[in-house]
């Protein structure tokens, strides 16, 4: 029997917020020391800081548009495998598409995916207009992971890290 999550026994819990967005390359300079390998094979050059701020984030969107999800569980001697999607704020788990201010990665441990959460403390933050603009009404669905999304912690999808200031410490 699957273990039973704090939100399953519908118990209120106290989480820790970090914040995700997608990697856009434009934000920075241009450079070809990085490397995304996509699960086919093919390589895509790229500065290499941005590389490694996608790995963290996991999306990466290029400078032609094109959306880069990592491919979770396909690790190959160190080097990250990603594959193209047309999505273009990336996939979660499952292929579940990543919606800013509706999508967040859990501890599939502690809340389980796919989860509809009611996080009271975002009732009322403002939502960017390229989003949908208006009031968030506090809710957020279990639609993703990550390797540093443990225990208490979740980590709020916010679509673009002109927005990342969405961060501290609220009961959910």
């Amino acid at each position: 029997k699957p273990k039973e999550t704090a939100l399953q026994k519908n118990e209120e819990t106290v989480l820790r917020n970090t914040k995700y967005y997608v990697s856009e390359e434009g934000d920075f300079k241009k450079g070809s020391d990085g490397t995304f390998t996509l699960s086919n094979g093919k390589t895509i050059s790229a500065n290499s800081e941005y590389v490694r701020l996608a790995e963290i984030e996991g999306t990466a969107r290029l400078l032609d548009g094109t959306v880069l999800n990592y491919s979770s569980g396909s690790r190959n001697q160190g080097n990250y495998r990603w594959v193209e999607t047309s999505n273009q704020y990336g996939l979660g788990n499952y292929d579940n598409p990543l919606t800013p201010y509706r999508s967040v990665a859990v501890d599939p441990d502690r809340i389980a995916l796919g989860s509809k959460l009611f996080i009271r403390e975002t009732v009322g933050m403002l939502i960017p207009a390229e989003y949908g603009g208006g009031r968030h009404d506090g809710i957020w669905y279990a639609h993703d992971t990550g390797s540093a999304i443990q225990d208490d912690r979740v980590d709020l999808f916010v679509g673009s890290k002109r927005y990342e200031s969405v961060a501290g410490s609220y009961k959910g």
